[in-house]
């Protein structure tokens, strides 16, 4: 014979109730999704095509709940450090992007310009902003 507890967890489950889930679980069960559903094409194409011969790309760290999106690189110059930045910026994924930081590399006998940039990453859909 069952006890009062187990029938009364049946009769729930029979009624098209969900088990209860832990807040802290559920909290994370839906970072984990917005994650797995961020558009990460559109970052990847929009880095890529802001990109030249001039620019190494040397880590990216996308952040999807931030909405931002951290690069390491290394330009050949500041000019051409400071185009990327603005062509960063201009990426249909990206919403405007900022130059960190940036240090001239003077051991070097070309001189090239590592940085740090933070670029606004636009994790949702135009349609989905605007409540469609």
């Amino acid at each position: 014979m069952g006890s009062p507890a187990g029938a009364d967890r049946h009769a729930r489950r029979a009624a098209g109730d969900a088990p209860s889930v832990p807040g802290e679980a559920l909290s994370q069960a839906v970072r984990v999704v917005a994650r797995l559903n961020a558009p990460w094409a559109r970052l990847l194409e929009s880095v890529e095509s802001a990109g030249d011969a001039g620019v190494t790309l040397l880590a990216m760290e996308p952040d999807a709940q931030r909405g931002e999106v951290r690069i390491q690189a290394e330009a050949k110059d500041m000019q051409v450090l400071l185009g990327y930045v603005q062509r960063l910026g201009e990426a249909p994924a990206l919403s405007g992007a900022d130059l960190e930081s940036h240090q001239v590399r003077l051991q070097d006998p070309q001189h090239p310009v590592s940085a740090t940039i933070v670029a606004r990453w636009r994790t949702r859909q135009a349609g989905a902003e605007r409540g469609h």
